[in-house]
């Protein structure tokens, strides 16, 4: 997967009326074992990633990618909101995968947590992921839904975010 194009990315991210929202899109470079990118929406900084599956020919390894989001994850722990969202293919539902073992309590130190319980993946695991605050209380409307739109379901949810005041034309 090449680097996505930004109103692709908007797209995927956020259904909404572009022409309010303000954003900043930064690629995130730094990390071989999966691609990301940042959005910031008013307060809100969104990250997106995409990890491809461990191959040979890639050479990536669940450690390697373990490591880089830990890294990930540390930059933005001072943030005041974030929403972290993921293609990982990492079973994250996996009750004794030790890697499984390492990110929940990764996540549980920064207190974070992944707010889908449920698959997202026709082979019923949860590969996508959607990282919040444990605190967080403004997201809401999260749901998972199976649109046979491809091998992942769509997760929607809500982002609560006022509209700027338009100033009439006189």
């Amino acid at each position: 997967m090449g680097p996505v194009p930004q109103e692709d990315l908007l797209s995927w991210v956020v259904y909404g009326e572009r022409n309010f929202l303000t954003f900043k899109n930064n690629s995130l470079t730094k990390f071989k074992s999966f691609e990301g990118y940042e959005l910031r929406l008013r307060s809100i900084k969104l990250i997106a990633i995409y990890r491809p599956p461990p191959s040979k020919k890639n050479k990536f390894t669940t450690a390697v990618f373990l490591d880089e989001f830990e890294d990930l994850i540390d930059s933005y722990v001072t943030e005041q909101q974030i929403i972290l969202l993921g293609d990982t293919t990492f079973h994250y539902d996996s009750t004794t995968d030790n890697y499984v073992k390492k990110l929940k309590t990764m996540l549980n130190n920064r207190n974070l947590h992944q707010a889908i319980d449920e698959p997202t993946h026709i082979k019923t695991h949860t590969l996508d992921w959607l990282i919040l605050r444990e605190d967080d209380t403004s997201i809401y409307g999260i749901q998972v839904s199976d649109k046979a739109l491809s091998d992942h379901f769509v997760i929607t949810f809500t982002i609560p975010i006022d509209r700027p005041k338009v100033e009439k034309k006189q």
